[in-house]
């Protein structure tokens, strides 16, 4: 994997520097370098995105199954998030840009599907 496929992917599902950093355990600079071509891109960090990239897909599978059934020119509803706030009252663990990245990746699935996606607005406060 190549600086410019690890930095593809890591946008591709909303994954900020910081979070990246976090999860490996390393200076989020670290990944400015490698992602620079300044360091070269060790495997643990290709391995690591490799199996992040994984889970991506599968998960957006998961999502994507079920509207198969739909009727061409269906709407399909995705949930947007205002706020941090108002994703964690879901339980989720996902960050706004993780779950923004995977509704851009099921616009893209319902378009190709000749679905129309609809977003809706989850609020912060109820």
């Amino acid at each position: 994997m190549n600086k410019e496929t690890f930095r593809l992917l890591r946008t591709a599902m909303g994954l900020e520097i910081e979070a990246v950093a976090a999860e490996l355990e390393i200076n989020r600079r670290t990944i400015e370098r490698w992602e620079s071509g300044r360091n070269p891109l060790p495997e643990f960090a290709q391995v690591w995105l490799e199996g992040r990239w994984q889970t991506f897909l599968d998960e957006l599978g998961e999502y994507v199954a079920p509207l198969e059934e739909a009727p061409d020119g269906a709407s399909v509803t995705l949930a947007v998030y205002d706020s941090p706030a108002a994703l964690r009252r879901t339980g989720s663990d996902k960050t706004l840009s993780e779950v923004d990245a995977m509704n851009r990746a099921l616009a893209v699935c319902m378009g190709l599907a000749d679905l129309e996606p609809v977003a809706s607005l989850v609020p912060t406060e109820e």
